[in-house]
């Protein structure tokens, strides 16, 4: 089963419909969440607990596929596979609402992807019509984005999903018509892209997603067509990929997502169609063992899986049901609890989520 693909019709512009400054729990942790089908971002804040408060709901251009942020929390970066765009938002750092720019910049054809570096020096975006990645330079004043010399970067196929590792070193592009990762080694200073040697790696039949460890020693990929996760340790210093011992294993029924913990010691991966979360820990060698209660039920087509900032839940967009599962996490063993209010409505077609602090 391919990664969801949404065509939208109706061309809206920014508007931010409601916003409120705190709200007495005191967390600053908030939840963006892109609803592809109703063109809108909608923002969560993380309460002491881990659950969730709906605070505002904010309109974009046709299309939203993707949000990342710069480091320091100043800007947002839109992906618009409508408009073939990134829009630049500024953050307020106040209620977390987005402000639009006047700064765009062209991507290639139909976007659904994107990575930002963590010293929020770059920004990379995977088109999936053109079949390449777009890479660009972010100005630290204003968040304005240029184009990298020698941008776009062509594959094979359309990639469905990136990552950049913690260290700023490396991309990894999954590329799910072909059943590959390619890996591409960062230059610091311009932020152009070196494919990396052995690249791409075989991943099953169709990797839909990509996470990274926090240690940056494993990366997993969401095997959509096999019912799988491949596991593979990354050789620093090279960013090399090596398959790990016992790799794939088995999830749920089409695993569209995947997350890792802050800890490095247990992956969750949103499964699309058995419409529950498969959660696992991660062994010395990389290897994933399933916790004995997993699966978790989720709601209709879960489609994306992500961690609060706490690190106190864990949150499922469920992109059939327009709403967000929640669930608290047990520190010491992985295994989640769904919440008493849990699902959180949602606008329609949530797709992709951020946690920030």
């Amino acid at each position: 089963m391919n990664r969801i693909v949404f065509v939208i019709s109706i061309a809206s512009t920014l508007v931010l419909l409601s916003c409120g400054g705190g709200d007495g729990s005191g967390s600053s942790n908030s939840l963006y969440v892109v609803d592809a089908s109703s063109s809108q971002v909608s923002l969560f804040s993380e309460s002491s607990d881990g659950s969730l408060k709906s605070k505002s709901s904010i309109s974009v251009a046709t299309g939203p596929y993707a949000v990342v942020f710069k480091s320091d929390k100043k800007f947002a970066y839109l992906v618009s596979s409508g408009s073939n765009n990134i829009q630049v938002y500024s953050v307020s750092s106040k209620d977390g609402s987005f402000t639009s720019s006047s700064s765009t910049a062209s991507t290639g054809t139909s976007p659904i992807s994107t990575a930002i570096d963590p010293s929020g020096k770059f920004l990379f975006v995977g088109n999936s019509s053109s079949t390449n990645i777009s890479a660009y330079t972010i100005d630290s004043s204003s968040g304005a984005l240029t184009t990298v010399s020698g941008s776009p970067y062509s594959l094979a196929a359309a990639p469905t999903f990136l990552a950049v590792t913690p260290s700023g070193k490396y991309l990894y592009a999954a590329v799910e018509d072909r059943g590959v990762i390619y890996a591409f080694s960062i230059d610091g200073s311009t932020g152009a892209l070196t494919r990396i040697p052995g690249s791409p790696y075989n991943a099953g039949i169709g990797p839909a997603a990509i996470a990274i460890s926090p240690s940056e020693a494993y990366l997993y990929a969401a095997d959509n067509l096999s019912n799988r996760v491949y596991a593979f340790s990354i050789q620093s210093g090279s960013g090399i990929l090596f398959s790990v011992a016992g790799s794939p294993f088995t999830a749920g029924s089409n695993p569209i997502s995947l997350a890792v913990s802050s800890s490095s010691a247990y992956l969750y991966v949103a499964n699309q169609t058995s419409n529950n979360v498969s959660a696992f820990s991660v062994g010395s060698g990389g290897a994933l063992t399933q916790l004995s209660d997993s699966p978790y039920s989720a709601g209709n087509t879960p489609a994306f899986v992500t961690i609060a900032a706490s690190g106190k839940a864990v949150y499922v967009a469920n992109h059939g049901a327009n709403n967000i599962s929640e669930y608290t996490v047990d520190s010491s063993t992985g295994k989640l609890t769904a919440m008493s209010a849990s699902p959180v409505s949602d606008g329609t077609g949530p797709i992709w989520m951020v946690a920030t602090n």
